[in-house]
């Protein structure tokens, strides 16, 4: 009886929940306003020529709107912090006499769901900004008028990419460009973290073709690469960082430039090709240090060297794929930088101000024009 009792009343107690939920009262999402290029990501790369860049970039929101949605963006300092912040980088604010806004202003039209261009154009970089700093334009809608803003994807940072033309040597192959550290430098010594990257052109590929040796202070190789291992692929690379092979699964084209990077931060070795990451591995020894004495980086096959570094911190991804083709002299961990653009003679200039400079003998011939990031071919 007590039980049919219960039964009822949670019936009962049901049922007028049911009516109660059906009676509240109906919240609609709310049809906010973002830049369309921000739906995913928080950036846009722009690759800046000779002859400038332009884009366009739209507001719009999820649904048509029923009325005219009036929408201002401005240029904001605190978005290129916070994005610098989040991503560990160190973007500078694009000076404004390199960029205009046509507008600062653009319109949804009723009955539409995204608004008219904003149309920005981006003058040739010169010789007052310096080639090795990252420049960005970021952006902040800050108003819309008669609706809501997307917080999330209200902001979009522009990032200049700028094409960087250069001279390169090419080289035959096995041609080498040697270092030996004196007694008295220590630079290389007792490293824990490491990152070595470089960007290398290959005609062709073929078997057994070294790239890079370093010689540790017992003169055993401490660090060696390679394409084409005898019993692989001619276009795959290969590292052995303590003697541990690492393999990336990635392959390379001839008559193509790539940048290649590995890092070590004492407990992964990580190997990437053009800023993505290719492999991960364990360190075969966990928290081993690293001396090199002797630095040896060759073409292998025939081909090109360029923007050699050696770094004794691990890179991260993001520091890698956004400084491929240069990067500031200065920067901290930095030990070694040829970038290999002296147009002349046979003598690699180290860019740190360190002092190790490298040379290639007379086995290469300079070229002019080498532009970066290479165009589509």
């Amino acid at each position: 009886m007590k039980i049919n009792c219960l039964t009822n009343i949670c019936k009962v107690l049901a049922l007028a929940g049911l009516f109660v939920s059906c009676e509240a009262p109906y919240n609609p999402i709310v049809n906010n306003v973002y830049f369309a290029e921000a739906q995913n990501v928080d950036f846009k790369k722009i690759t800046v020529s000779e002859s400038g860049a332009s884009t366009s970039l739209f507001v719009r929101m999820a649904a048509v709107q029923q009325k005219e949605i009036e929408v201002s963006i401005a240029v904001d300092k605190v978005v290129l912090d916070e994005y610098n912040k989040r991503n560990g980088t160190n973007y500078l604010l694009l000076p404004e006499t390199f960029y205009s806004l046509k507008t600062t202003t653009t319109i949804i039209k009723q009955g539409e769901v995204s608004s008219n261009p904003i149309d920005i154009a981006i003058k040739a970089f010169d010789e007052t900004l310096e080639v090795s700093e990252k420049y960005a334009i970021p952006l902040k809608i800050n108003s819309a008028k008669g609706a809501e803003l997307l917080e999330a994807s209200s902001s979009l940072v522009l990032l200049m990419d700028k094409a960087i033309v250069t001279n390169v040597l090419f080289m035959k192959a096995g041609a080498k460009i040697n270092y030996k550290l004196p007694d008295e430098d220590q630079g290389l010594s007792d490293l824990g973290q490491y990152t070595v990257e470089f960007l290398t052109y290959s005609e062709s590929y073929g078997k057994n073709k070294h790239i890079l040796s370093f010689g540790a202070p017992s003169g055993k190789v401490g660090l060696f690469a390679r394409f084409g291992e005898f019993d692989h692929p001619f276009d795959e690379i290969q590292f052995k960082p303590g003697g541990a092979p690492i393999y990336g699964p990635s392959r390379f084209e001839p008559k193509r430039w790539y940048h290649v990077a590995l890092t070590y931060d004492g407990s992964l070795i990580k190997l990437y090709q053009n800023g993505k990451l290719d492999v991960s591995s364990d360190s075969p020894s966990p928290g081993e240090k690293h001396t090199w004495r002797t630095i040896m980086f060759s073409t292998g096959n025939t081909g090109s060297l360029s923007e050699v570094r050696i770094w004794k911190v691990a890179r991260t991804q993001t520091e890698i794929s956004e400084n491929m083709y240069a990067v500031n002299p200065k920067s901290e961990g930095l030990e070694l930088y040829w970038k290999i653009d002296e147009g002349k003679g046979t003598v690699i200039h180290d860019y740190t101000g360190n002092g190790r400079d490298g040379d290639t003998g007379t086995l290469g011939t300079w070229k002019s024009g080498q532009k970066f990031p290479e165009e589509n071919k």
